[in-house]
C-alpha cells in the first residue's frame, strides 16, 4: 500500500529525500517513477510499493492512492 507520494521537483533536493528514503524504507518498497523506467498507476506491482518518488506531476496519481501522504519539493 502506498504511504507517501513523493514529487522531486530537479536541483530541490529531491535527491537528498531519496536518500533519507532508503535509509527508512527497505529498497524494495520505493519506486523510483523517473524517465524510462515510468510505470502506469494501475501496475500491479505499485500494490507492493509503500513509497513513490518521481518527477511527474501528482495528477498521474490522483485517484489511485487516496490515503498516501503527498510530499512535493519546490524551491
Amino acid at each position: 500500500m502506498v504511504e507517501i507520494l513523493s514529487v522531486h521537483i530537479p536541483k530541490t533536493a529531491g535527491t537528498a529525500f531519496w536518500r533519507v528514503l532508503t535509509q527508512v524504507y527497505n529498497a524494495d518498497d520505493i519506486y523510483h517513477d523517473m524517465g524510462a523506467k515510468s510505470c502506469e498507476p494501475t501496475d500491479s506491482f505499485l500494490q507492493k510499493i509503500t513509497v513513490i518518488h518521481t518527477h511527474y506531476s501528482l495528477k498521474k496519481y490522483q485517484g489511485y492512492f487516496p490515503n498516501a501522504k503527498k510530499i512535493v519539493w519546490l524551491r
